[in-house]
């Protein structure tokens, strides 16, 4: 389904906007960077939509932790999220996340 894509998914830049902006532009920003990384990576757009509902529900929850923190549990979510998509896991694996 999915092809190797060498960009890695920035989570980082999405951690410090949404302790640093407005809820709604840190989700938009985010949400930029997810669907712009998966539909490269050849998710269909359908699949794209679902992993936003897990990936975005988490960041009231990173707001109050440690950027570290933060950054691996998203990343955490992520990789759940991709294989509940149906991303291979091998294909999982080797996403870099940023």
């Amino acid at each position: 389904m999915a092809r190797s894509f060498n960009r890695p998914l920035r989570i980082s830049m999405g951690i410090a906007a949404v302790k640093k902006m407005p809820e709604d532009i840190a989700r938009n920003l985010l949400r930029d960077e997810v669907h712009t990384t998966l539909l490269a990576m050849g998710v269909p757009m359908e699949k794209v939509k679902n992993y936003n509902d897990a990936f975005l529900a988490e960041l009231p929850k990173i707001r109050k932790m440690p950027d570290k923190e933060a950054f691996e549990h998203m990343v955490d979510v992520s990789k759940k999220s991709l294989l509940g998509l149906g991303l291979e896991k091998s294909m999982v694996d080797r996403l870099r996340f940023e």
